[in-house]
Parts: structure tokens; sequence; C-alpha cells
């Protein structure tokens, strides 16, 4: 098993997802405050080659100040010379320690800190040695089969303790060998789709498809979390997210053609290679942004009416008991679930700070159900806090308790998970919204 190769900022990032469980974005900040610092290289590059000018013997004479890391330095071959990966970048080295050794850190950025470090040094060091057995057991005429792995040579891995090492143990077998079968077990599968994307391979497909800077990828996925597009670590696209891409692709599909941003991004750097001029470059885009410009005015009432349709129903969680749906909301006291027939149907769910909703169903009452909390005290509970309690509370009129200071309808008292509170009858219309403390203070 061969070295790895230095650290481009995307390779970083996949690595740092994988060992840590960072986001490309968290990844990015703490590299970007190492570089900041003078204790690491400018991280938003290609590169995967380490020039020799870098001075590697300086490097590690100064990281050797550091007990820990000195005591792999120590074990260097005296020719040093790195495995480099295949991507170069005109601008910047990979991404390695200065030699300098920093202060106070960051509990973030001592993490990415050592990751960079362990794997400049380990780029220098030979491979790694491995045996490999492979062994087939004929059991009433079907052929079975299983392999173990074994270390003889741990090579760079011993300098990179972010690596697991394969050590099994090798069963005591012979070609020929009879053994009994102990136990005959049928396991019946389907054949799996291909894994979804995480945040660290969603970076390196943006990377293969060259869409997107070094710069901006992490920025891009984090803003399809923030605009719910995408949710989950294994992440699907959500129905919101469906409907604009339908939508755009409909009514101006130059928009989301991943040809014209990959066509750009190359164009861009076809300047900085002397291979064409910037006045070109921005004449074509020039006639690019016009033709979408007149795709979206042509079409703008179409687009901008299937856009609300897909956002209204991003926000439907369920179905209310009068017929109308269950829409979550934000107000003054946080998020909170109520139905789109207010004010002739007052049923309010108000939400845990935090809290989830998920695609399940409450066997009870079929609600939709919530996850909220945190760590060891997250719990799936149903949207109603009542339900399955033997003194349920039903609904009730609310009561009248003044008159709305924003729009003059009436103020009623309602009930919700976090106690009482008073709330305007024009809802949604009027979002007034007050403590009965606040109501008590206002009347004095």
């Amino acid at each position: 098993t061969r070295p790895p190769v230095p650290f481009n900022l995307s390779g970083l990032q996949a690595e740092a997802y994988s060992v840590f469980g960072f986001s490309p974005k968290r990844t990015q900040i703490a590299a970007q405050n190492l570089y900041s610092e003078g204790y690491t290289s400018y991280p938003r590059t290609s590169s995967q080659v380490l020039p020799e000018s870098l001075g590697f013997d300086s490097i590690f004479k100064q990281l050797s100040a550091n007990p820990e890391f000195k005591k792999h330095i120590d074990e260097l071959p005296s020719k040093l010379k790195p495995h480099n990966g295949r991507k170069t970048d005109a601008a910047h080295p990979p991404i390695h320690p200065t030699g300098i050794l920093p202060g106070k850190l960051s509990n973030d950025e001592q993490k990415i800190y050592s990751l960079i470090v362990y794997r400049f040094i380990a780029v220098f060091f030979e491979s790694a040695k491995f045996e490999t057995m492979s062994t087939t057991l004929d059991i009433e005429g079907e052929k079975f089969r299983f392999k173990r792995r074994r270390v003889t040579h741990k090579g760079w891995m011993a300098h990179y303790p972010f690596k697991k090492i394969d050590d099994e143990k090798f069963p005591e077998v012979e070609e020929g060998d009879v053994m009994s079968v102990k136990e005959l077990i049928s396991d019946e599968k389907e054949t799996k789709p291909p894994a979804r994307y995480n945040q660290a391979s969603l970076i390196k497909e943006l990377e293969k498809k060259n869409l997107g800077t070094k710069a901006t990828r992490a920025d891009i996925i984090d803003k399809l979390y923030d605009r719910q597009y995408i949710d989950g670590t294994k992440i699907e696209v959500n129905q919101l997210g469906e409907d604009l891409i339908d939508t755009l692709t409909t009514y101006c599909h130059n928009l989301t053609s991943e040809k014209l941003t990959r066509d750009l991004e190359i164009k861009l750097e076809g300047i900085n290679q002397d291979k064409t001029t910037k006045e070109s470059v921005i004449d074509e885009g020039e006639k690019d942004v016009k033709e979408i410009l007149g795709d979206i005015d042509k079409n703008m009432h179409g687009i901008g009416s299937k856009l609300y349709e897909a956002y209204q129903a991003s926000n439907i969680v369920g179905e209310c008991r009068c017929g109308g749906k269950l829409v979550k909301r934000s107000g003054r006291y946080g998020d909170f679930v109520g139905c789109t027939n207010y004010p002739d149907c007052n049923v309010t769910y108000s939400l845990p700070r935090n809290a989830t909703i998920i695609k399940s169903k409450c066997e009870k009452c079929g609600l939709p159900m919530i996850v909220a909390g945190k760590g060891k005290n997250k719990q799936e509970m149903c949207l109603d806090p009542n339900c399955g309690k033997e003194k349920a509370t039903k609904p009730h009129d609310p009561k009248v308790v003044g008159e709305c200071p924003k729009c003059g309808k009436n103020l009623l008292k309602r009930s919700g998970r976090f106690g009482e509170f008073v709330g305007c009858s024009g809802f949604p219309k009027c979002n007034f919204t007050c403590s009965l403390e606040e109501l008590e203070n206002k009347s004095q």
C-alpha cells in the first residue's frame, strides 16, 4: 500500500470528514485560520506535488521541537523524496506545515493541524506491506470464500495515526482440510443502489466535474443545506430542491446547465494560461447572461408561481383533522405547526427548539413524528404533546383577552408546548404574539 499524496483542499476536506466528521466548510475555516497565523500554507490549492524548493529539512527541523512529531521525524529516510500525486497548481503548493509550531489553538484547529503535519510526514516514508489469504470452502457443492489481511511492514502507516491498519489473524487451515458445519443461515438480499453522497464525496464530485472552485465548493454545499434543498448525512434531495430544478429546467435550461458552469471555469483558467483573453470571455459571458435573463423575464409568472407552490408544499408536514394542511411556521416564540384553515381551525402544535419533523407517522393519531433533544437525550415523539395521555386536552374556543395593537382584531389566549401565550386572531396576515405577562403590563 503506497503512501498517501500531499493534501490539496478537497483531499484535506475529504480526510477531515472521514476522520473527524467535519463538514467541508468547518475544515476550510480551520485551515484558513492556521494559514492566517502562519502555521500552514495557503489552503485553497489543487496541487498534490511538493516542490523541493520548500526546504523539507528546515521544516522538519522546526517541527522536531514537538516531541510527538520528533518521534516520527527521527525515522525519516536520509533522502527526502515525497510521494506526490498527479494534480498541480501553478499558483500554490499542496497544504503543508510551515515549521512554525503553534501556540494555543481551538479544538478544530488542533485536529486539522495534526492531520496536516502527520500527512506531510507520512508522504516521505516507504510503502506498507501486507500478506493476504484467500480461502474457498465447498459446502454441499456451493462455493464460499473468505479473505484475511495482515501487515508485515507498517511503513508510512506507522507514522500516520489516522489510518487503521488491517492486522487480522489467519486461521490454521490447509488445502484439502475437512471441517464440520456448525450452522447454515439463509440470508435474502436485494441489489443495493449506489451509495448516497456525503459532504466529502460531493466535494470530490464537484471537483471531478470542474464545478465551482476550490474556495467556493464548501459554500455551495452549505447553501444547499441552509436553503433546505438537501438534508441528512447521507444526502437526500428534498421535494423543494427537486421542484426547484424541475421548474428552472423547464423554463430556463441554461441556468441549471453543468456545461455552462464548467465551460466558464475552463475559460477563466484559459486567461491565466494565456490561451484566451479576458475580453472574449466577458463577451461570451455577457451573451450567456442575457440569454438566461431573457428566459427568466419571458417566463417570470410561470417560474414564480411554480416556485411558490413548491415552497408552500415543502412546509406541509401533514393533514389536519378538519381537512386542511398542517404547515410549519415561525413565530416570536419559535417554530410551530398550524392549520392552513386558520382562523376557522385553530389547531396549533408548538415545536421544541431544534426539533426535526421526520417522515414516519404516529401509530396512535397519524400525526407526523418529531425528533427532539441532543445526544443521548434525543428522542422520537408525536407532534401532539398530549397524544396517548388519558386526560388529553381537547381543543376549545380560545378566550378573547384584548385587542391587537397591530391590526385591531381580537387577541386570543392560547396554549402551547411551552405554556400559555397571546396571539392575534388575524394570523397569518397578522403575526402579533406576546406573553400573558407582557399583556398585563401593557394594560396597567
